[in-house]
């Protein structure tokens, strides 16, 4: 039996597109819903569906058991007070269940700017985010969508440097994930 791919943000539009591709490839698929969300959408397309919500690492890491690789992002919140906070707290949260779960793989939803230490505003939070789960799996890689039509689709792999950690890690935009 193939091992699942576990998505979270599965109710925003970049999650469902991931869910959606997964399963048309034929891949196992588990969504990672808030609670409360309704899951028969998912299991009715042949999609597993977990309860989690992302503050919580051990419901999380229970969303995680079992699954070859999850895609995560940073979830807006802009009715957060602090945007930044909010993003360290669900990077820690996440780090934590993907660690607790032994996930092999992790993707994250990234954005241009992103590698950069400062001067981008609020795309900081997933400069924060993507370099606290940078040491969450054995292998990380963080996904960049194109930034308009021109672009015609995902870029490709982009070699980083090593995680502080020492494990591979790299920015990727094609056949993500």
């Amino acid at each position: 039996m193939t091992a699942v791919h576990a998505v979270v943000g599965a109710s925003g539009n970049v999650g469902r597109a991931t869910a959606l591709a997964l399963r048309a490839r034929g891949a196992p698929t588990r969504v990672v819903l808030r609670p409360a969300r309704d899951d028969s959408p998912w299991r009715n397309q042949g999609i597993e569906a977990a309860v989690a919500d992302l503050e919580d690492s051990r419901a999380l890491a229970r969303a995680l058991e079992g699954a070859a690789s999850a895609f995560v992002l940073n979830p807006p919140a802009y009715g957060a007070p602090d945007l930044f906070e909010r993003a360290v707290l669900l990077a820690r949260s996440i780090r934590e269940a993907a660690r607790a779960a032994r996930l092999p793989r992790l993707m994250v939803l990234s954005s241009m700017g992103a590698h950069l230490d400062d001067g981008t505003g609020i795309i900081a939070t997933n400069h924060l985010f993507e370099r606290l789960l940078g040491d969450a799996a054995p292998s990380f890689a963080s996904c960049v969508p194109p930034t308009s039509s021109r672009t015609g689709g995902w870029r490709r792999p982009r070699r980083r440097a090593k995680a502080s950690s020492g494990r591979s890690s790299r920015r990727c935009g094609a056949r993500c994930p």
